[in-house]
Parts: C-alpha cells; structure tokens; sequence
C-alpha cells in the first residue's frame, strides 16, 4: 500500500480533478506512474532507474521511454537530465510534502514544485488533503 512508504507527519495534496484526468492513462502509461509513486520522495521528486520500471512491469525498453514521453507531454511528470534518472510528480495531482508553513502559506519547496508546471484554473479544482500516518 503507497500510504505505508510514506512517513509519519507527511501530507499528500491530491486534486480531485486530476483524478479524472488519471482515468485517460493506458494501462501501461498508469502502471509506470504508480511506479513513479512507489518511488516519490520528498518535494515530489522521484529517483527510479528505467531498468527497475523494465524490469518491474516486463516492458521493453523502448516502451517504457516512449510511455515516460507521454506523461511528461501531458504534465504528469518532468524528465530530468539524461542518466541521472530523475524524475519529478505534477504537484496539482499529487504532492509528498509540507505544503504549508507555520504561518499558513504555502511552503517555498511547493511553490517551485508547481512552477514547473503548467497551472490549471484553481476554481476547476477541489483539493482534498490527506494525512498519511504510519501506523507504529
């Protein structure tokens, strides 16, 4: 279960509107994603070999690269730099991470997050918070 890699006192901001847009995923493109998710590290970034995907969802090479251009075409992800294999999540669908500080406003580290995106109208979405605790 994803909620249990996440670590106690951590808060995921998922957009109910980009649910939906996960239901327009292939199945190959929605199993590399959840992939990524399995992997999601603090400030939504993501650091997956493609061989751990190849080798995860027995795809080809090729596949999984061309699935990988997909999701970034589409805003679900950033590609980082090649062989670094780095990866960042849309923080409009999902976010690992304080979004926000002591006084209330978003955090600094969420900010440049969603700055490498492309912004969606926020009265389109209804953002739904949720704390994900490891039970201990």
């Amino acid at each position: 279960m994803l909620a249990e890699r996440f670590s106690k006192g951590t808060y995921c901001l998922i957009s109910l509107l980009d649910l939906k847009r996960l239901r327009v995923l292939t199945k190959q493109e929605r199993n590399v994603f959840d992939i990524l998710l399995e992997h999601l590290r603090y400030e939504n970034k993501v650091v997956v070999r493609r061989q751990t995907i190849i080798d995860e969802l027995k795809m080809k090479k090729q596949n999984v690269s061309q699935v990988l251009q997909r999701l970034q075409k589409h805003d679900f992800i950033k590609i980082g730099p090649k062989g670094q294999h780095k990866f960042v999540l849309n923080p409009q669908i999902v976010y690992k991470g304080n979004i926000h500080d002591e006084y209330g406003n978003y955090t600094r580290e969420y900010v440049d997050c969603l700055g490498k995106f492309k912004k969606y109208p926020r009265t389109e979405q209804r953002n739904v918070v949720h704390s994900l605790h490891k039970n201990s």
